[in-house]
C-alpha cells in the first residue's frame, strides 16, 4: 500500500509539471472566431482560431501568402490534424487580432521549444512587411526574445483607432514529424508568470536530479559499483533529455549552435537508450548469467553511440528512423534481459523490470507517431519526458533497495565472527571478553554481577530419537528462553555443544539473580510446536554471584567460567531440570 501510495504521489507530480511547463493545460481555448480579442484573459490559445494553408514548397513570400490568404486559398480556422511537412512543406497561419493604444503589450508564443523554424510577419503603419524569427535553425541568441522557446512580441497598434484590426502571419517549419503547433496570445503578467511558475519548477527538479548524480557518482567511486557507474549515466542521459526538450538548453547551454539544437533530442534519446541497456546488464550481473547474450547486449549498447555520431554527422529523415529503430530494439532487450535474468535466479530483476514499465510504456505513443500509425497530440510529445523522469525515480528506489539487502547481508557476514549462526548467541571469544570487562567494572566499582550456567540434559535423547533437527530446535529454543530474560546490558553465550552461559551485568543481588533462573527454567518447560509431541526440553541450571567471596585473588574470565563448570557438575542432579545455586 505504501509503494502504490509513493508511484502515486511520483506521477501526480510528474502530471502536475509538464501540465505547467506545457501551458496547452493551463489555458482553455475559446470558440472559434474570425477575430481575436484578448479581453480580459490574461492567455488564450489561438492557433485553431487561425486560418491555414500548407505551402508545398518553402518559396512563397509573405507576399505570397497575403495573396493567396486574400483570394481564398487559406483554409478556414478550426481544429487540425497534425501536420508531416518535411522539408519541402511550409504551414502558414493567418491571424486577425483586434487592437486598440489601450491594449496591453501582447506576445504570441508556443508550446513546442523544439520546432525547427517559426517566423511571425505583419505590415508596420507604411505597409511594409517585417518579420521576426525563431526556432532551432536560428541561433537562440540572436532572438529578439531570449526564451526557452518562440515567443514573438506583437507590433503595436498601428493608429489611434478604438478598434484596429491588425492581421499577422505565421510560417513554420518542421521537419521529420507530424506537429501539431499550439499558439497562445498572451499579455506580459500573464507571461511572467507563466515564466517565473515554470523555472521554480525546472530548477527544483533538476536540482534534484544534481543530488541524484553527486550520490550515484560518490557511490560509484567510494564503493567502484559499476551499476551505480551505469545509472549515473542513465540520470544523466535523462538530465539531457529534459534539458532539451524543455528548451533550457537552446536557452542558456548552446544558444549559438542551432546545428545541435535541432538534433539534440533525438540523438540524447540514443544515448539514454544505450545506457538503459548498460545499467540493466550490470544491474543483474548478466555477463556471469549469460556470457553470450551479454556480449550482444554490450554490442547493442556500442550501436547506440555510433549510430548517435552517424546522426550528428548526417542529420536526415533516414537516420531519424534508425534511431527510432534502435530506441526500440533497445526497449525489446532491456525487457529480455531482465525476464532472463529473473528466470536464471536475479534478484530484483522483475523489481527492475517494474523502475524500467514508465519508459516502455512513455515511448510507445511517439514510436507510433514518429512512424506514422498515429497522431500528434500531448502524450506523442511529453510521454516519453514523464516516463523517463518517473523511471529514474523508481530506479533510485530499487537501488536503495538494493543497498539495504547488501547491508543486511554483510552484517550477517561480520554477525558470523562473533554471534554463533544457529542460536545468534555470542561465541566464546565475544563472551569471555565481556565477562573480563564485567569483572573490571565490578572490582573497581564494588558490586557484584552473576552467571547463570544453562546445560541441556536431554541434547543428546533428542539427536538420538528424532534427529539433527530436532535436536537443532532445541538449541534455538534454549537460547530463546535466556534472551527472553537476558536485558540489554546482559550477554548470553554459547560455550559448548548443549551449553549455555548469561552474564547479568551488576549492580545485582542474589534473589533478583534466582528470580531470573527460575524464569528461564519456566520458559524452557513450556510447550513449544517446534519440538515433538510430548517432549520438553531439560534444563539443569547453576546460578553463582561474582566475584567469588572466598576467593584470595582475583581470578581471570576463563577462570572464572571454568571454577563455576567444576561447581556446577558437583551439584546434585536428579534428572530432571532444576536450578543449583552455587555460592550463593
Amino acid at each position: 500500500m505504501n509503494t502504490a501510495r509513493a508511484w502515486l504521489r511520483v506521477l501526480g507530480f510528474a502530471f502536475f509539471w509538464f501540465g505547467i511547463i506545457s501551458p496547452c493545460h493551463a489555458q482553455t481555448s475559446p470558440k472559434a472566431n474570425a477575430v481575436i480579442s484578448l479581453g480580459t484573459q490574461g492567455q488564450i490559445r489561438v492557433d485553431e482560431l487561425a486560418s491555414h494553408w500548407v505551402e508545398d514548397g518553402t518559396t512563397a513570400t509573405i507576399v505570397d501568402a497575403h495573396k493567396h490568404a486574400e483570394s481564398g486559398g487559406f483554409t478556414a480556422a478550426g481544429p487540425r490534424e497534425p501536420i508531416l511537412l518535411l522539408r519541402e512543406r511550409v504551414l502558414w497561419l493567418r491571424l486577425d487580432i483586434r487592437r486598440s493604444p489601450s491594449t496591453p503589450e501582447l506576445y504570441l508564443i508556443t508550446a513546442n521549444p523544439g520546432l525547427d523554424l517559426i517566423e511571425l510577419h505583419w505590415q508596420n503603419a507604411s505597409g511594409a512587411w517585417q518579420f521576426q524569427r525563431s526556432g532551432d535553425y536560428t541561433p537562440i541568441a540572436s532572438w529578439l526574445q531570449h526564451a526557452r522557446k518562440p515567443l514573438f512580441r506583437l507590433p503595436s497598434a498601428n493608429s489611434d483607432n478604438a478598434d484596429e484590426l491588425q492581421t499577422i502571419y505565421v510560417r513554420i517549419r518542421h521537419d521529420l514529424i507530424p506537429i501539431l503547433v499550439p499558439l497562445y496570445l498572451a499579455d506580459e503578467p500573464s507571461l511572467r508568470y507563466e515564466s517565473s511558475l515554470t523555472y521554480f519548477i525546472l530548477g527544483g527538479y533538476f536540482g534534484l536530479v544534481a543530488l541524484t548524480l553527486v550520490f550515484c557518482a560518490v557511490r560509484a567511486i567510494k564503493r567502484r559499483d559499476a551499476v551505480y557507474a551505469s545509472y549515473f549515466l542513465l540520470t544523466l542521459s535523462m538530465l539531457l533529455i529534459q534539458v532539451c526538450f524543455t528548451g533550457i538548453g537552446s536557452q542558456w547551454l548552446w544558444p549559438n549552435q542551432p546545428w545541435w539544437a535541432n538534433i539534440s533530442s533525438y540523438v540524447v534519446v540514443s544515448w539514454y537508450s544505450a545506457f538503459g541497456v548498460l545499467f540493466c546488464l550490470k544491474f543483474t550481473q548478466f555477463d556471469r548469467l549469460a556470457p553470450k547474450h551479454h556480449s550482444a547486449g554490450m554490442a547493442l549498447v556500442t550501436a547506440g553511440f555510433v549510430l548517435s555520431a552517424i546522426h550528428i554527422m548526417r542529420p536526415d529523415r533516414l537516420m531519424f528512423i534508425v534511431s527510432n529503430i534502435y530506441m526500440g530494439l533497445s526497449i525489446l532487450a532491456v525487457m529480455l534481459i531482465l525476464l532472463s535474468a529473473h528466470m536464471r535466479g536475479a534478484r530484483n530483476a522483475l523489481w527492475c523490470l517494474f523502475g524500467i514499465s514508465p519508459i516502455i510504456v512513455g515511448a510507445i505513443a511517439p514510436l507510433a507517431r514518429n512512424f506514422g500509425l498515429i497522431g500528434t497530440n500531448f502524450w506523442t510529445q511529453y510521454s516519453l519526458v514523464i516516463g523517463a523522469a518517473i523511471e529514474v525515480t523508481a530506479l533510485f528506489v530499487i537501488l536503495l533497495k538494493r543497498d539495504s539487502e547488501m547491508r543486511e547481508a554483510t552484517v550477517r557476514v561480520q554477525a558470523l565472527a562473533s554471534v554463533d549462526p544457529l542460536s545468534g548467541a555470542s561465541d566464546a571469544r565475544v563472551f569471555l571478553s565481556r565477562l573480563h570487562d564485567s569483572l573490571l567494572r565490578c572490582a573497581q566499582f564494588g558490586h557484584r554481577c552473576a552467571l547463570v550456567r544453562a546445560e541441556i540434559t536431554n541434547h543428546g535423547w533428542f539427536k538420538t530419537e528424532h534427529g539433527g533437527e530436532a535436536a537443532d530446535r532445541v538449541i534455538v529454543l534454549a537460547a530463546a528462553a535466556l534472551r527472553h530474560v537476558a536485558r540489554d546490558v546482559d550477554t548470553v553465550g554459547r560455550m559448548g555443544t548443549d551449553e549455555f552461559v548469561l552474564l547479568i551485568e551488576g549492580p545485582t543481588d542474589a534473589p533478583t539473580v534466582i528470580k531470573s533462573a527460575t524464569r528461564i527454567l519456566a520458559r524452557s518447560l513450556a510447550p513449544s510446536d517446534a519440538l515433538p509431541i510430548g517432549s520438553t526440553i531439560q534444563l539443569h541450571l547453576g546460578v553463582a554471584m561474582l566475584p567469588n567471596a572466598k576467593d584470595a585473588e582475583p581470578k581471570s574470565a576463563q577462570e572464572t567460567l571454568d571454577w563455576l563448570r567444576a561447581q556446577h557438575a558437583a551439584a546434585p542432579r536428579t534428572g530432571r531440570s532444576r536450578v543449583a545455586t552455587v555460592n550463593i
